[in-house]
Order: structure tokens, then C-alpha cells, then sequence
């Protein structure tokens, strides 16, 4: 079965992340390697931002993984190595805690909750603060909706099966939740999530929608069932 309890469902903003100096020429990578079907949201940005700019502007565009790892995109970026990064906030909590409730929330909204609030209630100026203070500016183009839930090596049917189970969680308020209920969460690229789960180095994850979790190859034979 899957296991969804309604405080891991997450929501995802897909954001680009740039300095404020705009440049003729940008070079653009993203946390997402092509074997996810999150990165042709990346995709259509930049060949929609390429033609709207009329030339004044082209971005140059390379798949997660091809420049710097996953981990380093919000780096490359901060640093000017890269003009531009497509990114889930959450990633960058290690930086500052206030990126995880910008990316995700364990029960609040949903996707369109997220574009109000981001669009009307003024969430894209709490993301431009928290982003500026690593002088960039945040420009938000893309949300998910809720998740499908883990995937587990075991089948998790009661509490006492979750004890002790390392589990790929993403949100810091998530994790929080599992911990308190006897789970481990760990962290990691959502690109090694499939080895992760076949190699037995994590005993579950969860990760995207369940378009996103196909293309990810959950569905395989040889990848592990959900629990």
C-alpha cells in the first residue's frame, strides 16, 4: 500500500535564482537531472523567457547535474559562477531554516494556496528577503501539488513497523514529524533516491507527484514496491 499521512504530503515551488545584475548572456542549471519530469517546468521557462526577451536576454541552459551537483546549484549561483538556478527552497535549509517553510509545509496549502499566497498575500517578498540575503532575487514559475507518498522496502501498516526505519524526507518541519512518531529521516538529491532505495542504503522516500515518481522509475520491477 502507500503510505500517505496527510502531514508528509508536500508542495514544491520551483523558483529561479539569480543575482539582481541582469546580464545579456545567463548560464542557468537546476537541482533536477533529466531522469525527473520536474525539469521540463525548467525548460519551458527558459525557451519562454529566451523568446519574451527578444535576444536582449538568452539563457543558457544545462540539466542538474552537467555543471555542479545538485547539492552546489545555490552556491554556483551566490557565487557568480552561474547567473541563474532553478531550485526547491527546502534544499537550502542548512543555510537558513526559513527555507523549508517557503518550500513545503506538513498540512497548510496546497498548490493553489501557494500561488496566492506567493502572488497576493505576500509570500514573494518574504522569498526575496530570505534570497537576498545571498544577493539574489527569487522569481517563482512553477508549483507541485500534493504527494504521493512513501515507497518502502517494508510495508509500513502501523507505527510500531515505522520504528527505526530511515526514511528520504524532505522539510525540516517534516522530519521533525517522523522523528517524533520513531522514524530517521535522511536527506538527499532526489536524483539518488532510486539507488538509494535499491542499494537498501535508505529504507523509504518519498518524493514528487506520481507523474514526477514515474519518471523517476518508483514504478519498476526492479525498484522497490511501496510498502
Amino acid at each position: 500500500m502507500t503510505f500517505k499521512p496527510t502531514a508528509f504530503a508536500a508542495l514544491a515551488a520551483a523558483t529561479l535564482a539569480g543575482p539582481a545584475l541582469a546580464q545579456d548572456s545567463w548560464t542557468m542549471t537546476t537541482t533536477w537531472p533529466s531522469s525527473l519530469e520536474l525539469i521540463e517546468t525548467d525548460r519551458k521557462f527558459v525557451d519562454l523567457a529566451n523568446k519574451l526577451t527578444g535576444g536582449e536576454l538568452t539563457i543558457e541552459f544545462f540539466e542538474g547535474g552537467s555543471l555542479v551537483p545538485s547539492g552546489e546549484v545555490f552556491g554556483a549561483v551566490e557565487s557568480g559562477t552561474i547567473q541563474a538556478g532553478a531550485d526547491w527552497p527546502g534544499y537550502w535549509a542548512g543555510r537558513d531554516a526559513a527555507f523549508s517553510p517557503l518550500a513545503t509545509t506538513p498540512s497548510l496549502f496546497n498548490a493553489v494556496d501557494y500561488v496566492n499566497w506567493i502572488q497576493q498575500w505576500g509570500g514573494a517578498d518574504l522569498y526575496n528577503e530570505i534570497y537576498g540575503q545571498f544577493g539574489m532575487v527569487y522569481l517563482p514559475y512553477g508549483v507541485t501539488n500534493n504527494e504521493s507518498g512513501f515507497r518502502t522496502n517494508e510495508p509500513i501498516r502501523n507505527l510500531d513497523d515505522l520504528q527505526g526505519k530511515r526514511l528520504r524526507l524532505s522539510g525540516l518541519e517534516q522530519g521533525k514529524l517522523l522523528e517524533q512518531l520513531g522514524g530517521n529521516q535522511v536527506s538527499m538529491a532526489g536524483g539518488e533516491i532510486y539507488q538509494s532505495l535499491e542499494r537498501g542504503v535508505i529504507d523509504g522516500a518519498e518524493f514528487s507527484t506520481p507523474n514526477v515518481d514515474w519518471s523517476a522509475g518508483f514504478q519498476q520491477e526492479q525498484c522497490p514496491k511501496v510498502g
